[in-house]
């Protein structure tokens, strides 16, 4: 009997273990990590319209909406911003490529010209639903843009996305990444929810997301893939 105790112990911990985030992301490259499942680091009103955002590692990086018609909203499923006016922003740091981020979210409705995310200013970290759903492109100072097809509206998705110059690339789960050079601004900040100049806004939902200042070798890309596909069961 006590052999068989201790096995299921063993069997939770083994379970507890996997579900860990991985150190990596405490190596001091991660400039930002946000998790709408830790309700610590999101602030919200009564009716859970999300006022800040606070990077879970306490850099100071948060994101921030002090204007309550613009504020989105949380619930179980992740941070939903309405496509209509609703953003979150850091303030400006010191943020440059290569850019490294992994964010898990959706699309309920794709529109064309609608920006996921941007850099503190216009088009320095640009990510926007682009021509044709589902397609989602880059544009960070070079054309042709960076794209993507691969992410279904209505589906939850990790995104991996790099900027980098001419090793920039964009990849959606498990599909093959897009690369090439959609161009060397420096992002200096994050919007999510609409482009750096708070236009173009998108209708999305946000579990969790990831921006580090490296490019990540293959084995750590991987690393933090992993954890995010098992955390949030996509396939």
């Amino acid at each position: 009997m006590l052999l068989q105790y201790l096995n299921r112990l063993n069997a939770v911990r083994s379970a507890t273990l996997l579900n860990q985030p991985p150190a990596i992301l405490k190596d001091g490259n991660t400039v930002a990590w946000y998790d709408s499942s830790n309700i610590a680091t999101v602030i919200k009103d009564g009716s859970n319209f999300v006022s800040r955002w606070n990077d879970k590692l306490g850099s100071g990086h948060d994101l921030i909406q002090a204007t309550g018609a613009s504020q989105p909203l949380w619930g179980a499923s992740g941070i939903t911003f309405d496509g209509i006016n609703d953003y979150l922003k850091t303030t400006s740091f010191t943020f440059n490529q290569p850019e490294f981020m992994y964010l898990v979210l959706k699309m309920p409705i794709w529109r064309h010209n609608s920006f996921i995310m941007d850099g503190y200013i216009n088009n320095t970290g640009a990510l926007y639903e682009y021509t044709t759903s589902p397609n989602i492109e880059s544009y960070v100072g070079n054309a042709p843009a960076l794209g993507n097809s691969n992410l279904i509206p209505g589906a939850f998705g990790i995104i991996r996305f790099l900027l980098y110059g001419v090793n920039s690339k964009l990849k959606i789960n498990k599909t093959a990444a897009t690369t090439g050079n959609p161009g060397v601004n420096n992002m200096s900040g994050i919007t999510i929810g609409c482009a750096g100049n708070t236009s173009a806004f998108a209708n999305i939902v946000v579990k969790e997301m990831i921006f580090r200042k490296v490019s990540d070798t293959v084995t750590n890309e991987g690393i933090i893939y992993n954890y995010l596909e098992k955390k949030y069961a996509i396939l």
